[in-house]
């Protein structure tokens, strides 16, 4: 089982529905971005890599702009999941019991 399938068993089990884990989602990326400007790193992006962003020291950023990669504009925010994602029901996980072993 994957850590996404665990999250999502325990999400599930203390009654959450999908509009709640999106919700937590969106905070815990919320947060992160603040710890990431707190702690003076740069976030850049590549035209061939644009869902890729990565986050660097201020005295790297000139190399990097070398190689083609920019500053993400401050006010740029991770993109709004349209409606129809966060209304799609997950599938229930099923927990399977490890199967008995017979010692002999």
């Amino acid at each position: 089982m994957s850590d996404l399938d665990d999250a999502l068993y325990y999400a599930r089990g203390v009654g959450m529905d999908d509009r709640d884990i999106a919700v937590a989602v969106k905070q815990a990326a919320a947060a992160h971005r603040a710890v990431l400007q707190a702690s003076g790193l740069v976030t850049m992006t590549h035209p061939d890599l644009p869902d890729q962003p990565i986050h660097v020291p201020e005295d790297v950023v000139p190399g990097h702009e070398d190689s083609g990669w920019v500053r993400q504009a401050e006010n740029d925010t991770q993109p709004e999941l349209p409606p129809a994602l966060v209304d799609v029901e997950l599938p229930e996980v099923a927990v399977v019991a490890p199967e008995e072993t017979e010692e002999t």
